[in-house]
């Protein structure tokens, strides 16, 4: 037998490979995830120009395992020659292939999910180091990163993006934009490594990802951060809006102030040239990716409104009013506080009053746009915008630019939208 017909007859679809290696603890929270992996081997220029893109590796190589697999489990029809049985069983034939197929499909699914979603462990504060303020603070904190996972495996098992909505809805409607980001960078992460160009990314924004778009976009921020520069033109270019595209920096500074803590947040690495999106201004990229940082920081102080402050005010005060916008968003849209300790946010955030009131209302909309509003969002919105969060919807709506439109530093549409936002709520800085 040729190497190439055991090997994909015999080690993939080994049930020892799919049941253990795939779903080792270890290959999940280490292959994958080490820089070494992300940094050259998908980046290295044959594989991600031959091997992945090699028709016959993604038509053939890994889908005639499951095949082959799906070949052995079904019985071979026998009988006799006669005309009736050549009828019926060629009827038999298209039920067989049409149930294979539908095995194999499932399989490949399934394997799927299980070789690019991380674990769960991955999400919890303690395995973070994060700061751990109290039970009911770290449930929270927690919940939202498992559904974020809940979502982005419910992408990676899908055939088309529509397929993952259903699961989306049975989430619990408070976490479930958390899931839709997760979503957002699984398709974003298939739509880069598949071998042909897709855009399942778009299409979830087309279906019922519509409602939860602000959340999608910034899921794609994860991908860019998970994946070498050479695919970011891929999982982006079909996301063509030039406002809300912006919104991919935030996940990205997100993703790195979560899983690079002492780079970017102990040690407050910024880069000077960042190379996305290409059209620049890379000063202003910086910014977005800082509000990414912010909101980060309120999973790693573990919602300490005390310890967040802290920790922003050590940053050079050039980079503090974005850092505190992204944190107020993570406040009002995330939770894990009480009134006292918003209060205390608040105070500390006085000298950026107009940039927190408007990441304040921006998270409102989010959950008022996907109808998932919860006493959370209500309360930071009252306290921090000074608005409901229907209030808060209308005005950030009814603010949203032109995308041809600058602000007076020549800083694109998205800060003209950020600007005019803060300037209706006209919640003033304190002393």
């Amino acid at each position: 037998m040729p190497v190439g017909h055991w090997f994909t007859e015999h080690w993939f679809t080994e049930q020892w490979v799919t049941e253990h290696w795939f779903a080792e603890q270890w290959v999940t929270e280490h292959w994958f995830a080490e820089q070494w992996v992300t940094e050259h081997w998908f980046a290295e220029p044959r594989v991600t120009e031959h091997w992945f893109a090699e028709p016959r590796v993604a038509e053939h190589w890994l889908t005639s395992a499951l095949t082959a697999l799906a070949a052995r489990q079904t019985p071979r029809s026998r009988g006799p020659p006669e005309a009736a049985s050549m009828l019926r069983k060629a009827g038999q034939t298209r039920s067989t292939l049409a149930e294979r197929d539908s095995h194999v499909t499932g399989m490949w699914a399934a394997s799927r999910r299980r070789i690019l979603t991380p674990s769960t462990s991955q999400t919890k504060l303690k395995r973070r180091g994060f700061h751990e303020k109290s039970p009911e603070a770290k449930q929270q904190l927690e919940s939202a990163g498992a559904m974020f996972l809940a979502g982005y495996a419910l992408a990676a098992q899908a055939e088309q993006a529509w397929e993952a909505e259903s699961g989306l809805a049975t989430l619990p409607r408070a976490y479930r934009g958390f899931a839709y980001e997760g979503a957002g960078m699984g398709f974003a992460v298939r739509d880069a490594i598949a071998p042909r160009r897709r855009h399942m990314t778009a299409d979830l924004i087309d279906g019922r990802g519509a409602d939860h778009v602000y959340m999608v976009y910034v899921g794609v921020g994860w991908a860019l951060a998970r994946l070498p520069r050479a695919f970011w033109g891929r999982m982006t270019d079909s996301l063509t809006d030039p406002v809300l595209r912006w919104l991919i920096l935030d996940g990205y500074g997100f993703h790195q102030a979560y899983f690079h803590t002492d780079k970017y947040v102990n040690r407050q690495f910024t880069r000077t040239d960042f190379p996305w999106p290409q059209a620049g201004p890379a000063a202003y990229a910086n910014r977005v990716v800082d509000q990414g940082i912010g909101r980060a920081m309120w999973f790693v102080h573990g919602a300490d409104p005390q310890r967040l402050a802290d920790a922003v005010d050590s940053f050079p005060q050039t980079r503090r009013a974005d850092l505190y916008a992204g944190s107020a968003l993570a406040v009002t849209y995330a939770g894990g506080l009480d009134e006292a300790e918003l209060r205390v946010f608040k105070q500390r955030a006085r000298h950026y009053a107009p940039q927190v009131a408007q990441a304040s209302a921006f998270a409102a909309t989010a959950r008022v746009r996907a109808g998932n509003q919860t006493s959370h969002t209500a309360l930071a919105t009252g306290l921090l915008a000074g608005v409901t969060p229907e209030e808060a919807a209308r005005v950030c709506l009814g603010a949203f630019p032109d995308p041809s439109e600058r602000t007076a530093a020549g800083e694109p549409a998205f800060e003209v939208w950020r600007e005019r936002i803060a300037a209706v709520l006209a919640v003033p800085s304190a002393a």
